[in-house]
C-alpha cells in the first residue's frame, strides 16, 4: 500500500498521454511533466500464455526519473491469457517535455506489446510523519459503587490495545475526569506493546494528587481522558480497544487482629 498526502493544495489529475507498440519503443511527450507532480505509468501488454514469466520490464525517461513498480497482475488464464497490467510510480519529477520508454527484457521481449496511459497528479506529498497529538478520549460512566466506609488509596488506569512504535516519545497520557467537568493536572503515560496487551497508568498506590473518595468515583462524570501523542513527527498509529479503572480501597471490614 501506498499512501499519499497533499502539500495542501486540492491535487489535479491528468492524463497527458497514452501509446501502442511492439517490444522497446519510445513515447514523446510534449506536455510533459510539471515540476514536483507525481507521475503514474499504467500499461497494458500482451506476450502471449506464459510469456510474461521470462520477461522483466524497465520504465525509463529523458529526465532521468525514477519509477517504482507498485503492481503487477497477469492473466493466465481464459481468453485474455498473456495479458498483464502494471502500475509504476515516480514522485517529484523535473519540469518539461519527455521522452518516455518502456523496455521488455528476456526472452520474447520482441513480441512484447504495451499500451501505457500517463497521468499525473499535481500537489500531492508524502505522508511520512504523523500528527503530534491525537483528539481526546474521554472514557467516563464506569459505574463504580464503592462504600463510603471505604478510603481510596490508589487508582490504576489498564489500557489494552497496541501501538506501531516504541520510540521514547510516543506515549499514551491519562489525566482523571472529575465530576464537574474540570480535568486533573496531574499526568501519567504509558505505552502499549507492539501487539495487543495491557499497559498500566498509575498504580495501587498512585493518588493523582487528589483527595480521592468514594463520593468522587461513583459519580458517572469521573472517569479518565486520554491523548496519543508522537511529538517527535514519526508514524505512529494507536490502537485502543478497552480502558479500564481499577480502584483500589482500604479493608471493609477494617483489619483487625488479636494479639
Amino acid at each position: 500500500m501506498i499512501l499519499l498526502g497533499s502539500n495542501g493544495i486540492a491535487p489535479v489529475f491528468t492524463r497527458f498521454g497514452s501509446g501502442s507498440g511492439n517490444a522497446t519503443t519510445p513515447w514523446n511527450f510534449a506536455t510533459g511533466y510539471v515540476a514536483g507532480d507525481t507521475v503514474f505509468v499504467v500499461q497494458r501488454m500482451r506476450a502471449g500464455p506464459g510469456l510474461f514469466a521470462s520477461s522483466q520490464f524497465t520504465i525509463s525517461d529523458t529526465r532521468g526519473t525514477v519509477f517504482t513498480l507498485i503492481n503487477s497482475q497477469t492473466q493466465t488464464t481464459g481468453a485474455n491469457a498473456g495479458a498483464q497490467v502494471q502500475v509504476w510510480m515516480a514522485q517529484g519529477v523535473a519540469p518539461g517535455a519527455v521522452t518516455l520508454t518502456i523496455t521488455p527484457n528476456g526472452l520474447n521481449s520482441a513480441n512484447v506489446s504495451s499500451e501505457p496511459q500517463v497521468f499525473r497528479i499535481t500537489n500531492l506529498a508524502a505522508v511520512t510523519s504523523s500528527p503530534g497529538y491525537s483528539q481526546v478520549l474521554k472514557a467516563t460512566n464506569f459505574a463504580f459503587s464503592i462504600p463510603s466506609t471505604q478510603a481510596v488509596t490508589g487508582i490504576e488506569v489498564e489500557l489494552f490495545g497496541h501501538q506501531t512504535t516504541l520510540s521514547a516519545d510516543a506515549v499514551i497520557t491519562a489525566n482523571l475526569l472529575l465530576p464537574n467537568g474540570t480535568v486533573n493536572s496531574k499526568t501519567l503515560s504509558a505505552q502499549l506493546p507492539l501487539i495487543d496487551g495491557l499497559s498500566f497508568a498509575g498504580t495501587p498506590t498512585e493518588g493523582w494528587s487528589l483527595p480521592l473518595s468514594a463520593v468522587q468515583l461513583n459519580n458517572p462524570n469521573f472517569g479518565v481522558q486520554l491523548v496519543a501523542q508522537a511529538p517527535g513527527g514519526e508514524a505512529a498509529n494507536f490502537f485502543l480497544y478497552a480502558v479500564k479503572l481499577k480502584v483500589f480501597l482500604t479493608p471493609n471490614p477494617p483489619q483487625n487482629f488479636n494479639w
